[in-house]
């Protein structure tokens, strides 16, 4: 009696191993690949690409075409496999998280406007979100009376979620940051005491004359 390939599965392809192997199959959910005889492996359409785009497999693969792919999770009790072509990349969300930690200063453009915030486009097409209580120490009732979708806008980075794929940002601490950055320029510019409370009025009426 020959010995069930399920029991080793894992020995001949474990988690994180990447191969090389022939699509046995296109479906509109995915990519079945022939690990081995009597084997396969599906690569579903949500593990083909960081883009979420991906539609029509048939225009991307044919059957018999070798595929690189990363292997995602055995379940032996239901004999399914799950493979990952994205996998083998880095996520850009991780790149975005890796160039926009906390508390990075940006400018960008505003893209739309909704009831519970501000979204903003930044540079290389990165859109990002101001919740309503994140754009101003002042309660601001309707934003569509404040802001214009078009309008250029300074913030900084409170979170870059890598598994949901959002960027936080805030107006409000940008402008909190910035009047402390600029408390601590004129306190290292003048001699100790010599700021007076009219220096420290200014920095916030500086803009209002």
């Amino acid at each position: 009696m020959l010995p069930n390939p399920w029991s080793t599965i894992e020995e001949r392809f474990p988690v994180g191993s990447v191969h090389k192997k022939k699509i046995r199959k296109i479906v509109k959910f995915g990519l079945f690949v022939e690990l081995e005889d009597g084997i396969d492996g599906l690569i579903h359409i949500s593990d083909i690409s960081w883009d979420d785009n991906v539609k029509d497999l048939n225009t991307m693969f044919k059957p018999g075409e070798e595929v690189e792919f990363k292997m995602l999770e055995i379940n032996k009790r239901e004999m399914k496999i799950s493979c990952g072509i994205k996998q083998l990349l880095k996520s850009p969300w991780e790149s975005i998280k890796e160039k926009y930690p906390p508390r990075t200063k940006i400018q960008g453009t505003i893209s739309g406007i909704t009831q519970f915030g501000i979204f903003v486009k930044m540079k290389d097409d990165i859109e990002g979100l101001v919740h309503i209580s994140e754009v101003s120490r002042n309660r601001i009732d309707n934003l569509e009376s404040v802001f214009k979708i078009g309008d250029t806008v300074e913030a900084v980075v409170l979170d870059v979620d890598t598994d949901k794929r959002r960027l936080s940002l805030s107006i409000k601490h940008f402008e909190i940051m910035s009047e402390k950055e600029e408390v601590n320029k004129i306190l290292k510019q003048t001699k100790p005491n010599a700021v007076t409370l009219g220096d420290m009025i200014n920095i916030d009426l500086g803009d209002k004359k």
